[in-house]
């Protein structure tokens, strides 16, 4: 195995610095399942994706492995996901989760 790398990023653009007077909250990371986060997303979503005429179709297994993540984060990003996937789709269109 090659020993880990580490890499210098550039500085941040002006434009995508915090703004003043916004504060960031940390992450929190814990062991976070993944089905827990997302089972009442796909729940609130299927009313949407009915109500705009798209079907929404998951493949998911019956156990997921657990990530270290911070749960409101991931559920953000995964809610996020989601509503594009219904605001961008065509009229009838299908949304995939798997």
């Amino acid at each position: 195995m090659a020993p880990a790398q580490f890499v210098s990023l550039p500085p941040a653009k002006p434009e995508s610095k915090p703004k003043p007077g916004i504060i960031l909250e940390p992450l929190v990371l814990g062991v976070v399942d993944i089905f827990q986060v997302l089972e009442p997303l796909l729940v609130s979503t299927q009313a949407i994706a009915q109500d705009r005429g798209l079907t929404i179709l998951t493949d998911l297994p019956a156990s997921l492995p657990p990530v270290i993540a911070d749960i409101s984060a991931l559920r953000e990003v995964l809610s996020n996901l989601l509503d594009n996937a219904l605001k961008y789709n065509i009229p009838q269109g299908l949304v995939f989760v798997k």
